[in-house]
């Protein structure tokens, strides 16, 4: 136990890419807080299993539009889109919006308060290229914490404690997102991503606070999305699991949900990248 409890107040701050309004974005992935233009590789080609994935949360923004100015060729490479929102009737809500292809602007959902923006190669005759969008928020009135936490992580192991070290507790109305990426934003099929669930402790045994887990699933043609049917005790999580682990060979997102009421010491999340052993 002592030594779980080590690995818990493990914070690992340079996983975390925040980037500011100024800037164009040239990385493959990150958090992005402000009102900014993703130009990743736009005249090269995507790597082979590359996969890169940019979560936006821009402060009080409720939905977003997505200005699309240039796409490089296809051949196997896709970028999709998908929404996380606290419904007026309070659940959560993943809205995807499959391959963003077409140039031009198209305005999302709203609400749309965490937008997840994704990049990766499957395989194809040819390599694909990348892209070019602006991501301009639509800002009013707002109910998620602003104490939500986000990451998108590409390391080979590691943990996160939520809340973060030196918060004793979660907030109310948190819409918080834990992206798991293959190390170095690069698909290995021999090894997979082995991630585990410590409770601390959420609002008693009920599933007012709660996570969810989605797993990138490919699909035939064109169309690859998250994908989880939200079952209780196999990809939601609430206050009676103590301990769970999920294994997956491709990215893990985990999406944690507080209700507006009791907050509490939250969970740790162990993560590795594994061989894969049949």
């Amino acid at each position: 136990m002592k030594l779980i409890l080590l690995i818990v107040v493990i914070f690992i701050e340079t996983l975390v890419h925040q980037v500011s309004s100024q800037q164009t974005i040239y990385s493959c992935g990150g958090v992005v807080i402000e009102a900014s233009t993703i130009s990743y590789k736009l005249n090269e080609e995507i790597a082979h299993e590359e996969r890169c994935v940019w979560t936006v949360r821009i402060r009080n923004a409720v939905s977003y539009s997505l200005n699309v100015h240039r796409v490089g060729s296809w051949s196997g490479r896709e970028v999709t889109g998908a929404c996380i929102s606290i419904e007026s009737d309070g659940t959560t809500g993943v809205h995807q919006y499959g391959v963003l292809d077409d140039k031009g602007t198209t305005q999302l959902r709203t609400p749309c308060h965490v937008l997840i923006i994704t990049l990766y190669f499957m395989g194809g005759p040819q390599i694909g290229k990348g892209f070019s969008m602006t991501i301009t928020p639509t800002f009013d009135s707002y109910k998620v914490s602003h104490d939500s936490q986000h990451y998108v992580i590409n390391t080979n192991e590691g943990a996160f404690a939520h809340p973060p070290a030196g918060t004793a507790t979660y907030s109310d109305n948190e819409l918080s997102t834990f992206i798991f990426v293959p190390p170095g934003n690069l698909h290995d099929p021999n090894k997979i991503t082995s991630l585990t669930f410590i409770k601390n402790s959420l609002e008693g045994e009920s599933c007012f606070d709660h996570l969810l887990v989605f797993k990138l699933r490919y699909r035939e043609g064109r169309d690859n999305a998250w994908s989880s049917k939200q079952l209780k005790d196999v990809d939601k999580i609430c206050g009676d699991t103590p301990y769970i682990t999920w294994a997956h060979d491709d990215l893990i997102m985990v999406i944690f949900r507080s209700d507006g009421s009791v907050n509490n010491a939250g969970f740790t999340l162990l993560y590795a990248d594994l061989p894969f052993r049949v």
